[in-house]
């Protein structure tokens, strides 16, 4: 499982993982160990998300990466400079195009 540090932005694995023995604030019984963050040791993990492009690590909550989220937005500029840079003409276009051709 990939997990995703809130405190440093980096991604590390169950096998990468940090880890320190419980104490009794933590909850857990006396034999159990806490998970870290191999980077800067913080306990402010959550589990990744997956792009939905390409399969890459992400934040939690994220669709996705940022090479892909840039391709995309290449996409989307230059389907807007082709309408004259009109925003909203290029947006009904688009969905008028979606709605004749892909439903």
């Amino acid at each position: 499982m990939t997990y995703y540090c809130n405190d440093c932005n980096e991604f590390f694995s169950d096998e990468d993982a940090a880890s320190r023995p419980a104490v009794l604030e933590d909850g857990k019984p006396p034999w159990a160990t806490v998970m870290l963050c191999p980077y800067c040791g913080s306990e402010d993990y959550d589990e990744a998300s997956y792009c939905e492009r390409c399969g890459e690590p992400i934040p939690p909550d994220e669709h996705l990466c940022d090479v892909c989220e840039g391709d995309l937005y290449g996409i989307v500029q230059g389907a807007i400079e082709s309408f004259r840079g009109d925003v909203y003409d290029a947006k009904d276009k688009f969905f008028d195009y979606l709605e004749r051709k892909w439903f």
